[in-house]
């Protein structure tokens, strides 16, 4: 997996810079499976004979950023990672709907076309919510849940950080613009691993310029940003139904 958009740093080589200790080079499979009326893309890692694993990213990000937990996976699990609704290679919703209550229906209509069963559910942000959600729901059916930086509320700091930054200008000119960006906001993230992530997550418009794949709906929208106190009251519940 190694093309000019990462400069040559394939995802092996890249995973092993970031210390990440893998026993094989899997190669993910692009599938497609329909549910609720939409198209939902996700990355089989193979593996089939192995217990089941789900992967659900983040808002405004998309199953490749799960690459490097799956390559870490993929001996143990049969790991796929998902496209959630308006992002990466998914529909987009032609509501405009990206209530929690649309993607739980997603989530479950797709679990049942794949045919999964007693899997492991692994979530970050949004989708670690939309993971204890669907767990609390559906006990019999997710033998273990992992979630990554998520809970049932979210700080205000952190919130509004993240919607400065989903509203800035979404043309650039080039994938390197956007790389600055996002290190400008998290200067953590190393820019050639960050540059073979990013690739996944945008696409050239027919004007040459650059923008993000996820709806465009979702960047103006402030309703992920923070919850009213019934939902935070009904996700506390989500969590004490464990």
């Amino acid at each position: 997996m190694t093309s000019p958009a990462t400069q040559g740093l394939s995802l092996y080589e890249a995973a092993r810079v970031a210390g990440v200790t893998f026993s094989t080079e899997a190669v993910p499979e692009d599938r497609f499976v329909d549910a609720n009326d939409m198209r939902f893309h996700y990355l089989d890692w193979g593996n089939p004979d192995k217990p089941d694993m789900l992967l659900l990213h983040g808002f405004a990000q998309q199953c490749h950023s799960w690459d490097f937990v799956a390559l870490a996976f993929t001996d143990k699990f049969h790991v796929r990672a998902l496209d959630l609704r308006g992002h990466g290679d998914s529909d987009w919703a032609p509501d405009g709907d990206y209530s929690p209550e649309a993607q739980q229906n997603d989530i479950k209509g797709v679990v049942q076309e794949i045919g999964l069963k007693d899997f492991v559910l692994m979530g970050l942000s949004m989708g670690g919510r939309n993971s204890f959600t669907y767990a609390s729901n559906h006990p019999d059916e997710v033998r273990a849940l992992v979630i990554v930086d998520a809970g049932p509320e979210n700080l205000q700091s952190g919130s509004q950080n993240i919607r400065q930054f989903v509203q800035q200008d979404d043309e650039l000119d080039s994938i390197d613009a956007f790389v600055d960006r996002v290190i400008a906001y998290n200067p953590r993230r190393d820019p050639v691993q960050l540059r073979g992530s990013l690739v996944h997550n945008l696409k050239q418009l027919p004007n040459g310029k650059w923008t993000w794949k996820y709806d465009s709906a979702l960047r103006g929208s402030s309703r992920r940003m923070g919850h009213d106190p019934a939902t935070t009251e009904r996700l506390w519940g989500y969590l004490e139904n464990l």
